[in-house]
């Protein structure tokens, strides 16, 4: 029914972006608690090391100790800024390799538009057309997120949800 199908494209995009969401977060796992580094641990470790050196300066192993747990915060860092870069690079491969896909998908509707509105103004009843534009909604949707803009002759816009236009009309 005509709810199902002006709500399904919505909930695709909202699956997309929060599998987006999901994937991305989940390969930076230095922040993580259940991740095996205890950054928290460590920060603490760190700073009980500070309080010792100020009650002891001259002790050289509460010296040591502070200059070890400094090194564990650092290491702990660079850990964290190894795995956002690596999520990066992850994430860049991704979008690389999906948007010719998407720019397909959106060229589709686009060119789907003209097409149906030539139909209708030839008297035919452009079923299939229409079917095959909500197959290329769908799959535009599931890959940028877009949102539909329903146009007022027939036509069905994509936006990002930003407001800048994918598909207006036939282009």
């Amino acid at each position: 029914d005509r709810f199902v199908e002006a709500r399904l494209p919505q909930l695709f995009g909202a699956a997309a972006s929060s599998s987006a969401r999901a994937t991305a977060l989940s390969s930076v796992s230095a922040f993580d608690p259940d991740g095996g580094v205890d950054m928290g641990g460590t920060m603490s470790s760190f700073f009980a090391s500070l309080r010792g050196l100020q009650t002891r300066p001259d002790d050289p192993s509460t010296r040591r100790a502070a200059v070890a747990a400094a090194d564990s915060v650092a290491a702990g860092y660079r850990r964290a800024a190894a795995d956002v870069d690596s999520a990066r690079r992850a994430i860049d491969q991704d979008l690389s390799a999906k948007v010719p896909t998407a720019n397909q998908a959106l060229s589709a509707v686009a060119d789907l538009n003209r097409r149906i509105r030539m139909a209708a103004a030839d008297g035919a009843a452009p079923n299939d057309l229409l079917d095959e534009r909500q197959r290329a909604v769908d799959a535009a949707v599931q890959l940028t997120g877009a949102v539909i803009v329903p146009g007022d002759d027939g036509d069905v816009g994509l936006a990002l949800p930003s407001g800048r236009s994918l598909v207006s009309g036939d282009r």
